[in-house]
């Protein structure tokens, strides 16, 4: 599947069947990031790191939009996350 066909597909599901499938809007992944205890991250902040980091997980929209409305696969965002943090982990450990 190419990026539009995957960003269609999600559009076309509700949101229970996106929850089953761990595919969130920004505002959802706020939440859901919150409940698993993480760090308290805002949506802003999430919408920084899609703006500014290339690497980061989401499935934007295709066409350019004033609004856009992009989703976010939980366990690419986890996994996103958590190298950052056993990254820095591993190199402060050589330090000691």
């Amino acid at each position: 599947m190419t990026n539009e066909e995957i960003y269609d597909a999600c559009c076309k599901l509700s949101a229970d069947q996106r929850r089953a499938l761990g595919i969130y809007k920004i505002a959802e992944l706020v939440i859901v990031l919150d409940q698993s205890g993480r760090k308290k991250l805002s949506s802003r902040t999430l919408q920084r790191l899609c703006e500014n980091d290339p690497n980061f997980p989401v499935i934007r929209q295709p066409q350019k939009s004033m609004k856009p409305r992009n989703f976010f696969r939980l366990a690419d965002v986890e996994a996103y996350l958590d190298h950052s943090f056993n990254t820095l982990k591993d190199h402060f450990k050589g330090e000691q």
